[in-house]
């Protein structure tokens, strides 16, 4: 897929916070659980790349946009009064990005 297509993702650490508060909030019903903002996949690959130091995201010819989503999560924030931000996630990938160095280093 094209680097410019969006997607509304979303840390697991995030999601089970969501899930928690449903439980919590006795929530029945439908709910879309996700950031309810779309980032490309070239800005979550570059958090990545950037924490782990080094990389780069290849594109091939002839990629192209497509399932690009955002779910509408009004419904989750109103009952869970929790809202994600670019930045969170963001800074997720990158901590992502570092830990994967690790790895890599042999935990070192």
């Amino acid at each position: 897929i094209d680097k410019t297509t969006k997607r509304d993702f979303i840390p697991v650490q995030y999601f089970c916070q969501y899930l928690i508060g449903l439980i919590q909030n006795d929530a029945s019903g439908i709910y879309n659980v996700g950031s309810g903002f779309g980032l490309s996949l070239d800005e979550i690959c570059s958090a990545i790349i950037c924490g782990f130091g080094e990389g780069q995201l290849k594109v091939l010819n002839g990629s192209v946009v497509k399932g690009q989503f955002v779910l509408d999560t009004t419904k989750l924030i109103q009952l869970t009064s929790k809202k994600l931000n670019k930045t969170q996630i963001l800074t997720y990938a990158k901590q992502l990005g570092e830990q994967i160095k690790v790895v890599k280093n042999g935990f070192k």
